[in-house]
């Protein structure tokens, strides 16, 4: 396990964390480089139960990147209903998560990839920008495991036969394993604009 983390050490050179729930085998890394709450944001975040629902603590999460819009999402949308516990930009996800489950995606302006385990269901919400701009690879192994990581080598380590597929932009993925297109963008035709 440190092995495989430590593949990705340069990436977030700050700090590294790490989740483990042994009795349902998953495990969330997380390599930090500081930007926003250099003190407290580090990950993987738990979901804060200090004035919250007791099933906040349930949920344990991993971004990479950095949620743009994220003080309009905690007035506008969340409104008081959540009481964060670190200044994160990434902290949003848990609160919009657990009151609207994949639904919230369309909601953050940002460039992202992230990874939400929710303990008491054994279920995940694994999730890429529209654009793609960090990356974001997954693959699954013969027993049926799955790894997510931001390069090749760190999932190259945990299973060197397997797969490796790169996750799409703009899709979210829970445990039934199939990436589901989140964002789509209207189209819009130019064609009366034609001379």
């Amino acid at each position: 396990l440190y092995k495989r983390q430590k593949k990705l050490r340069h990436r977030g050179p700050d700090w590294n964390g790490i989740y483990i729930n042994e009795a349902k085998k998953s495990v969330v890394c997380h390599e930090r480089l500081s930007i926003i709450d250099v003190d407290h944001g580090a990950q993987p975040l738990q979901g804060n139960t200090e004035g919250n629902h007791s099933e906040l603590a349930n949920l344990i999460l991993s971004v990479n990147g950095e949620i743009y819009n994220h003080h309009d999402i905690k007035k506008t949308v969340i409104q008081g209903r959540y009481k964060f516990k670190t200044g994160s930009d990434c902290e949003v996800i848990i609160p919009l998560y657990h009151e609207f489950r994949d639904l919230f995606l369309n909601m953050l302006d940002g460039v992202f990839c992230f990874y939400l385990y929710d303990a008491s269901s054994h279920d995940f919400l694994v999730a890429r920008d529209p654009i793609g701009v960090n990356p974001l690879y997954y693959a699954r192994n013969e027993l049926g495991e799955v790894c997510f990581a931001s390069e090749l080598k760190a999932i190259r380590e945990w299973n060197a036969d397997c797969k490796i597929l790169n996750f799409p932009p703009g899709h979210y993925m829970n445990k039934c394993m199939e990436p589901v297109r989140y964002y789509k963008p209207k189209s819009v035709s130019y064609t009366h604009l034609r001379a």
